[in-house]
């Protein structure tokens, strides 16, 4: 699931329960992203509500020990924004996490990827930009679900254009594009790397 070349990122291996646990929850769930490319609807209060699921099942497990749901803070200028998710692992890391739904089947609208990544109030790089400003969090990420699976070429152009964007050079990518050819969807995941216990960030540039 996890690109190798970022396993060494400090908190990493922290991060990484939540993303294999929702890999494995969503995967089961194939035929509802079929279902949904072909009425071309975003539905992203399901997403959250199976995210919550799966943190439910973790903590359970005791493989986190907190989680709210649209928690409030205040950003670097006082004016408070609200959080998909906040998470506390077992080592007291805290994570916060966006999640967007991303549907460019074109059954009913001309959506497609760039519409989602322009710079506008509706797509992804408004998330991306949200937790920038939260600025006492490192630890942050940004979780999508892109239905059905774009082809290779349109994801490595949106690619491209997050680490050429002056504002998003600090998020990598670190979901395996190729992991994802025998599904209905892709689930890109985004993580700060700009952390100030992270050294080798000039080497992810």
């Amino acid at each position: 699931m996890i690109k190798n070349e970022y396993r060494y990122l400090r908190n990493m291996k922290t991060i990484e329960i939540l993303i294999n646990k929702l890999d494995e929850h969503f995967k089961a769930k194939d035929k509802y992203f079929e279902l949904f490319s072909n009425n071309d609807t975003r539905i992203e209060g399901w997403f959250k509500a199976e995210i919550l699921k799966s943190l439910n099942e973790l903590k359970v497990n005791h493989c986190i020990s907190e989680f709210k749901l649209e928690w409030s803070i205040k950003d670097e200028n006082g004016k408070r924004k609200s959080i998909d998710f906040i998470i506390k692992f077992n080592d007291d890391k805290l994570f916060l996490i966006e999640v967007k739904a991303i549907v460019i089947s074109h059954h009913k609208t001309p959506r497609n990827l760039n519409y989602y990544f322009r710079e506008d109030h509706v797509g992804i790089l408004k998330d991306f930009y949200k937790l920038n400003s939260i600025t006492p969090y490192e630890n942050k990420c940004v979780i999508a679900f892109i239905y059905p699976t774009p082809n290779k070429d349109e994801w490595d152009n949106i690619l491209r254009n997050i680490r050429e964007n002056d504002k998003t050079t600090n998020w990598a990518c670190v979901s395996m594009f190729q992991n994802y050819h025998d599904r209905n969807y892709f689930m890109p995941v985004w993580i700060n790397i700009m952390q100030k216990d992270n050294p080798i960030f000039g080497d992810l540039r």
